[in-house]
């Protein structure tokens, strides 16, 4: 029987070892990288399937407390300063002169009865625009608005809206009858009146004497020049309603409702005064608008408001719903006034709750 040899395994040489390791390491570490690979996106899925935390919050509904706060509206304006001119005291009617209270230097009033022609008694008026017509019931214009502005001024309580009412017209009637005029029907004649161009106007100059004859329309008599005229330059139109003044530095002046401004003294204003035909007018004077008396207003975050149209708008608190004004902003708050109810101590950010509110 043959004896078969046995073979001798193969030497393996350091390279050979060498070569082996790395080829097991560089298995190993993709192995490493596949399974990383894998973490990673796993955990991207898990991150990109959930919403950010401030998602989540923005999501939710929470209350926020309503504050309360005044508010004043104030803005910058600019005003205008303008010198008055000289005006005339005109006859209303023609006739003759029987009885004429002319003084150089005395004042004449609105209220009173300077002037009397053929008998009967003329009240001066002062008005921000002269009456150029009879006034009858239910009659408007920018002429009836300031009759009625004037007729405050004397201490009757009636509207100020332009339309010559029942109220308007009684309190004329009145203040004539006062000084011996009487009206029949629902028509002031506009003879009744003349006009002045200030509540007390100074007389520099007086044109006719009593038992004089005059046409309609005559010079009567000179008024020296008015005080200077402090107007608005541009009155904003969306003010919140309400008697305002006008301030500079720590002076406040009252503001009529159509932008005249009432200063006593205006030197204290520091502008310069230029006439109505100056080629080159006065430097506007810088100002600030605010009502007179602030307002009480509550404070609720921008977010809590809905349905918002114009100046109103819609605010929730559980399941209540409340209509409110929107009055202005502040600080990054919204200022709004609740009307007739006190409102809510609380309201929805957002509101979760979005019914029409009454």
């Amino acid at each position: 029987m043959t004896r078969r040899s046995r073979r001798a395994p193969p030497t393996r040489t350091a390279s050979s070892v060498a070569r082996r390791s790395i080829r097991n390491a560089v298995g190993w570490v993709a192995v490493l990288v596949a399974l990383a690979a894998c973490s990673g996106a796993a955990v991207a899925a898990a991150l990109l399937s959930a919403p950010p935390d401030d998602l989540k919050a923005a999501s939710k509904t929470s209350e926020a407390p309503v504050g309360n706060d005044k508010f004043d509206d104030s803005r910058p304006i600019q005003l205008s300063v303008k010198a008055a001119t000289p005006s005339h005291l005109f006859a209303p009617a023609g006739g003759r002169v029987t009885a004429f209270e002319c003084e150089q230097g005395a004042a004449m009033t609105s209220g009173d009865t300077p002037l009397s022609i053929d008998g009967n008694p003329k009240l001066a008026l002062a008005t921000a625009v002269p009456l150029w017509r009879d006034l009858a019931l239910r009659a408007q214009g920018d002429d009836v608005k300031a009759v009625q502005q004037e007729l405050i001024r004397l201490g009757h309580p009636v509207g100020a809206d332009g339309r010559l009412g029942a109220q308007t017209l009684a309190a004329l009637k009145s203040v004539l009858t006062r000084v011996g005029v009487t009206v029949e029907g629902d028509v002031v004649p506009v003879s009744s009146f003349v006009w002045l161009p200030e509540a007390s106007a100074t007389i520099s100059t007086c044109d006719v004497s009593v038992g004089a004859e005059i046409a309609s329309a005559a010079s009567l008599a000179t008024f020296a020049s008015a005080s200077p005229k402090v107007t608005v330059v541009a009155l904003p139109t969306d003010l919140v309603s309400g008697p305002r003044v006008v301030q500079i530095g720590s002076s406040r002046y009252p503001l009529r409702d159509d932008g005249e401004v009432t200063v006593p003294d205006v030197t204290s204003l520091g502008g310069q005064a230029a006439s109505e035909d100056s080629s080159t007018a006065g430097k506007p004077i810088d100002a600030q608008i605010l009502l007179a008396t602030p307002i009480d207003v509550r404070v609720v975050p921008p977010s809590s408001v809905y349905d918002i149209a114009g100046s109103s708008g819609c605010v929730a608190s559980g399941r209540a719903t409340y209509r409110v004004r929107l009055v202005g902003s502040q600080l990054g708050q919204s200022l709004v006034d609740f009307g007739d109810t006190h409102g809510p101590h609380h309201v929805d950010v957002p509101p979760r709750n979005r019914k029409p509110c009454a």
